[in-house]
């Protein structure tokens, strides 16, 4: 039987300049990836710039808070969509929608492979993108799923490399790149499938101490390109940057 916990999440959208708070009461399963700085970020940043109820995709969705947040922020049309690999994320999405009476559909399965022949005003990835040594490590993978590569990269490029076909004309990827992740890779990525590249967000934040006992993987990657980092007033210190992405 899952343990289920409880915890308020709240995403401030005032330091995006946006005169509301958003107040998310999320129900997380076991092996469902616990939302991070990545997941505010990324919320934000679509808040920031969906202008009007759209047919969104939240792919990747885990718990399903990026997705369930912009509906509740009226940025969605109904239904939203969700898909996950993980069987347990859909369980979990449809716990969550459920609670705000979101209209929803929930698929489990590989990236696209769910929404054949359908199309989408935005999908916002919030797909795996760190290196799978770094997540096998960390505790924000613990009982989920990361087949990312040494680079971080392995999901985020097929997300980009596919997108366009399940674009509505004028559609827009929103994808949060980190830099536990080859970000020169996926920038090159980026520019081969899209015309029109844009910065919508971008944050610091410091690696949890648990990982401070893997600093010499993290040194070694580091050295490989494979991820980057900074060191600050004794702490360690990445990055995530949210990019729009069109053709």
């Amino acid at each position: 039987m899952n343990t289920i916990l409880k915890k308020k999440l709240k995403y401030s959208t005032n330091k995006f300049k946006i005169n509301t708070d958003l107040e998310t009461d999320l129900t997380i399963l076991n092996k469902v990836f616990y939302p991070t700085h990545t997941s505010n970020l990324l919320i934000n940043s679509c808040l920031k710039k969906i202008k009007k109820p759209s047919k969104i995709l939240d792919i990747g969705c885990g718990s399903g808070i990026v997705g369930i947040s912009l509906s509740n922020m009226g940025k969605t049309s109904a239904p939203v969509h969700f898909s996950d690999i993980s069987k347990q994320a859909i369980k979990n999405v449809k716990i969550n929608a459920s609670k705000y009476n979101i209209d929803f559909i929930a698929k489990s399965g590989s990236l696209f492979d769910p929404w054949k022949d359908m199309k989408f005003d935005y999908i916002v990835n919030d797909v795996s993108g760190i290196s799978e040594e770094i997540a096998v490590k960390s505790k924000w993978y613990k009982g989920v799923s990361c087949k990312t590569g040494i680079s971080g990269t392995k999901l985020v490029n097929k997300i980009i490399a596919r997108a366009k076909f399940y674009l509505n004309t004028h559609g827009a990827l929103i994808i949060p790149i980190i830099s536990l992740s080859n970000e020169n890779n996926i920038k090159k990525n980026m520019k081969k499938y899209f015309s029109k590249i844009n910065k919508i967000g971008s944050g610091d934040w410091p690696l949890p101490e648990s990982m401070y006992a893997y600093e010499k993987i993290l040194e070694k990657l580091r050295k490989k390109s494979f991820v980057n980092y900074k060191k600050k007033w004794g702490y360690i210190v990445c990055s995530t940057s949210v990019y729009m992405l069109k053709n």
